[in-house]
C-alpha cells in the first residue's frame, strides 16, 4: 500500500471522528434544550466530507471490500444522523402520527408512555375536550406540550407548543 491511500484512510478516519464528535455535541445541546440547527448542519457537512474522503480511500481496495465498507459507512452515517437521540425527538415522532378522525383509545395507546393531563374543556372550543401530553419533567423539556382535542371521543385537532 502506498503512502497516498494510507494518508487518505487516516484523513477519512479523522473526519469520521470529527463527525462522531459533532453528533455528540448535537446530543448534548439538544439535551440541554439549546438550538441545534447550526451544529446539525455542521455534522451533516462533516459526514458528507467523510464519505467523500472514505470513498476516495476505498478506491485503492478490491471492489468487493470497498463496496461492502462503503455501503456500511453510508448506512451508519444515515443511522447516526437520523436516530431520535432525545425523548423530545421520540415524542414529536409519536405526536405527529395523531390525526383528526382517530379515536381516543388509539391516541391513548400511541401516547401511553408520555405524561397525560386530565381531559378538560378549553376556552373557545366549548364542545371539545382537550388533553395535554408532555414527555418530561426535566427543566430543559418541561414546557414542550402536545394538545389533542376530542369531540365525541374522536380527535378534531392537534397542536404542539414548543418549549
Amino acid at each position: 500500500m502506498s503512502t497516498t491511500p494510507r494518508l487518505l484512510i487516516a484523513i477519512s478516519l479523522a473526519f469520521v471522528g470529527v463527525d462522531l464528535f459533532a453528533v455528540f455535541i448535537r446530543f448534548m445541546l439538544t439535551a440541554a434544550g439549546l438550538p441545534i440547527s447550526r451544529w446539525y448542519f455542521f455534522g451533516t457537512i462533516v459526514s458528507l466530507v467523510a464519505l467523500a474522503l472514505t470513498g476516495a480511500s476505498l478506491m485503492s481496495l478490491p471492489r468487493t471490500i470497498a463496496g461492502v465498507l462503503g455501503t456500511g459507512l453510508v448506512a451508519a452515517t444515515i443511522g447516526v444522523l437520523g436516530y431520535p437521540w432525545t425523548s423530545r425527538d421520540r415524542f414529536l415522532g409519536d405526536f405527529q402520527q395523531i390525526r383528526p378522525g382517530m379515536g381516543a383509545a388509539d391516541v391513548d395507546a400511541r401516547l401511553r408512555q408520555y405524561f397525560a393531563g386530565p381531559l378538560a374543556p378549553r376556552r373557545g372550543r366549548e364542545p371539545d375536550l382537550c388533553r395535554i401530553y408532555h414527555h418530561s419533567f426535566e427543566p430543559a423539556w418541561n414546557a414542550d406540550l402536545g394538545e389533542v382535542c376530542f369531540r365525541d371521543k374522536v380527535v378534531v385537532s392537534t397542536e404542539f407548543y414548543p418549549d
